[in-house]
């Protein structure tokens, strides 16, 4: 078996690459058992199935790779630092902003506001912290009732603010206790600890803002992505001060984050995503 399953994978290299030097398209394998070998559960190896699985693999890397090179030209012009607002209108799998990376470890706080009216009790997401073998490394979601999720693990804080009003939300974590905070409107709504005691989260991930990642950097799903208008998201690596927090909800944008602040956020807008400019925050 640990012979076939080696031979299979060289094999599958050497035709991956024949394929590429002749831009042999996957969708031109029929999948006829090219090569097959005897086994003592009698399976057979499908080279070609295989085959077409792994070009389009290396597809969507290159697709990933060229949107990292092009990330710094995706800066929306006529911006001003942060008085802007990005409107997420419909459900589509289309409408998001992606980052790479999030320089944290043991200690966050992210802090946005929000105007929605979405009373379906989806997990419409704002803020998703993706890792390559760990899709919800961190999750801010369901704005009918807010969750926050560490290392695949939830807290559902039942506070709302879908009402159609702007309200400020803010959420922290800190490993050492495991202790998190839920702000809204600059008031403590929700608190716990031994939440994830001692984990310690990983920086080569991908944050997208406004969709679910149910893959590293993919596989949205048009139930979970958010709807509305979004501005001031920022990002600590570290838990704020009730003063702190009680002092940025008072006016629309202020505060601004030591890993990612509101104005990073005008690089890796995609799709169809509305930028208004000034924003139209209220207090």
């Amino acid at each position: 078996m640990a012979n076939c399953r080696l031979c299979f994978l060289l094999l599958a290299t050497v035709f991956v690459s024949f394929a590429e030097a002749h831009e042999c398209s996957p969708t031109a394998c029929h999948c006829s058992p090219v090569v097959s070998f005897s086994m003592r559960d009698a399976e057979k190896c499908d080279l070609c199935e295989a085959t077409k699985k792994l070009q389009l693999d290396m597809n969507d890397m290159r697709k990933e790779l060229k949107a990292m090179k092009n990330q710094s030209n995706q800066t929306q012009p006529g911006l001003a630092s942060n008085d802007y607002d990005l409107y997420f209108t419909n459900a589509a799998t289309s409408d998001y902003v992606i980052h790479h990376g999030l320089q944290i470890t043991s200690a966050f706080t992210i802090c946005f506001r929000v105007r929605t009216t979405d009373k379906t009790g989806n997990d419409r997401t704002v803020v998703s912290y993706s890792l390559l073998r760990n899709f919800n490394e961190i999750l801010v979601n369901k704005m009918s009732a807010i969750q926050l999720l560490v290392n695949e693990r939830a807290v559902k804080t039942g506070v709302s603010v879908n009402d159609g009003k702007w309200h400020h939300v803010c959420t922290s974590w800190e490993s050492a206790d495991g202790s998190w905070n839920l702000y809204k409107d600059g008031n403590l709504g929700a608190s716990g600890s031994r939440f994830k005691t001692g984990y310690k989260t990983k920086t080569d991930g991908i944050l997208t803002i406004g969709q679910d990642q149910d893959a590293f950097g993919g596989r949205f799903d048009s139930n979970q992505n958010y709807i509305g208008e979004l501005t001031g998201l920022n990002i600590w690596n570290r838990v704020l001060s009730p003063n702190e927090i009680a002092n940025m909800s008072k006016s629309c944008h202020l505060g601004e984050g030591n890993v990612k602040k509101w104005s990073d956020f005008k690089v890796g807008i995609r799709g169809n995503v509305r930028v208004i400019t000034p924003s139209a925050c209220e207090v």
